[in-house]
């Protein structure tokens, strides 16, 4: 009696185990892919794997893989559940070899935050890489950089690879009043604040304020998902509105408003006066040109005193899934993904001549209509293989180990924030910076950092940084480099 007892129990502890994580029947001969819907977004989604789904299969046909791929969303019901959803495939032993994870969104209402990727790995749900790194090492380092492998670490161990190619800002110049005034291209500082005489020998001659808008941004690494946060090599986590930095750029935008140079006026590239940011970001050192909508021509001069320092880039990954039985295949297929030309470009661009074109350059213009392939395809593949825009260096391999090489040795590669412990502050800190920063057009007002009408910039920023503090802001930097140095004991 005690024996069969003592086997009854057994086995109901053996169903209770087996049960938390179901065995489902695996197709080796297919890959399934899991991705992180865009945005959250089904129809979005499903659009971008409509045009993978059927080309990706004749590509990997054509390459003699012994596989074939199915794409499937996750997260797409209009709210991040990349977590949970991904936790239920794995208790229920769905299928699931490769996964690629999208960050975290921002909302305005800040009520929980957590960086995507290291929550995955904390809930175990992707395979350490180290071994498959170290196995194709050789075709790795052909095509992405040691910056991306750094920033992909977790703990010092790697669960998921990102390719990202980084950028600076610029200012576009309208090519036809370069040309009136004889002003000579090589005469543009990259740096608008170095060309205040030439501005005011253009504002002369046409009788307008020349420079219409320039981004705020000082260069530094804003650490999401607070709006004020800043890494800086000689203090660690600060505001950025105490930030050296910060300061200097209000400044100099202040003067040239002053002098009747600038206004901080958003406007179309048609409207353009004779100077304004360029609105999209740039990843080459070369100066080129753009045609607006209009065909108006401009003239773009890349800024190198401002890089985009986004120091993870919203920490997309792909990785494999922890319990994937399908492991070779995968293997193969997460390389492919990010080593293969012909692969990377249908995944961010499409079909050719459907989805983009290709000039007699090889430049890639984007002309689809799909909305998720062009804000999101690039997260999902290795966008330093793929063909570049005029707005990119050819080869972004080298452009990006520039750059990484220039700015990106001063910060702690492999740190994330943790925003939970004061998640409240944020939220709080983040809606007063947005009341000093944000165009109130509902009211018809508009705050006076917008209009850079600050008389006195000592008086603003400190007024500015005490109400910031009332709501928590220094609690926030507070916990930043609490948080750091525990890393840091950690890695020893």
């Amino acid at each position: 009696m005690k024996k069969f007892l003592l086997l009854t129990i057994s086995l109901i502890l053996v169903l209770q185990i087996t049960g938390c994580t179901k065995k489902n029947e695996i197709d080796t001969s297919t890959v399934v892919w899991r991705v992180a819907a865009g945005g959250n977004i089904e129809d979005m989604t499903n659009e971008m794997i409509e045009v993978w789904q059927k080309p990706l299969n004749e590509l990997l046909k054509e390459k003699k893989a012994s596989y074939q791929v199915k794409i499937i969303p996750f997260s797409n019901k209009k709210e991040n559940k990349q977590i949970q959803d991904l936790k239920e495939l794995k208790k229920n032993g769905e299928q699931t070899d490769v996964i690629t994870i999208l960050p975290e969104s921002q909302d305005y209402e800040l009520t929980s935050w957590n960086n995507t990727y290291k929550h995955a790995v904390e809930n175990k749900l992707l395979l350490d890489l180290d071994k498959w790194k170290e196995k194709n090492q050789k075709i790795l380092e052909k095509v992405l950089t040691s910056y991306d492998f750094e920033l992909s670490k977790i703990d010092n161990r790697l669960y998921g690879i990102s390719s990202n190619v980084p950028m600076t800002s610029g200012i576009m110049y309208q090519k036809e009043l370069l040309d009136k005034t004889g002003i000579d291209i090589k005469d543009i500082k990259s740096n608008v604040f170095e060309n205040s005489n030439l501005l005011t020998q253009v504002k002369d001659k046409i009788n307008k304020i020349p420079l219409n808008n320039v981004y705020l941004d000082p260069g530094l690494w804003i650490v999401s998902p607070v709006d004020n946060l800043v890494w800086t090599k000689d203090k660690g986590f600060i505001s950025l509105s105490k930030s050296r930095e910060y300061k200097d750029l209000l400044y100099q935008c202040i003067t040239l408003r002053q002098q009747g140079l600038l206004e901080l006026e958003s406007v179309e590239e048609s409207a353009v006066s004779f100077a304004a940011s360029f609105g999209r970001g740039i990843s080459t050192r070369a100066i080129f040109k753009s045609l607006s909508v209009s065909q108006k021509e401009f003239i773009v001069v890349p800024d190198e005193s401002k890089p985009d320092m986004n120091l993870y880039w919203g920490d997309n990954k792909t990785g494999i899934a922890s319990w994937s039985e399908n492991n070779k295949n995968a293997e193969d297929f997460l390389l492919k993904l990010f080593t293969d030309k012909d692969i990377a470009n249908l995944i961010q661009y499409g079909i050719e001549g459907k989805d983009y074109q290709l000039d007699e350059n090889n430049h890639v213009k984007v002309i689809t209509d799909k909305l998720g392939l062009k804000i999101f395809g690039y997260q999902y593949t290795n966008p330093k293989i793929t063909y570049s825009s005029i707005y990119e260096e050819d080869d972004k391999i080298e452009y990006s180990n520039w750059f990484y090489s220039k700015y990106g040795e001063d910060f702690p590669k492999g740190f994330r924030f943790k925003a939970m412990p004061v998640i409240k502050d944020i939220n709080t800190v983040n809606k007063v910076w947005n009341t000093y920063f944000d165009e109130q057009t509902a009211t018809g007002l508009t705050n006076k950092l917008y209009m850079l009408d600050v008389k006195d910039i000592d008086v603003f920023l400190e007024d500015l940084n005490k109400t910031l503090d009332d709501a928590g802001m220094q609690k926030i930097v507070d916990e930043a480099n609490r948080q750091y140095q525990e890393w840091l004991k950690e890695a020893k």
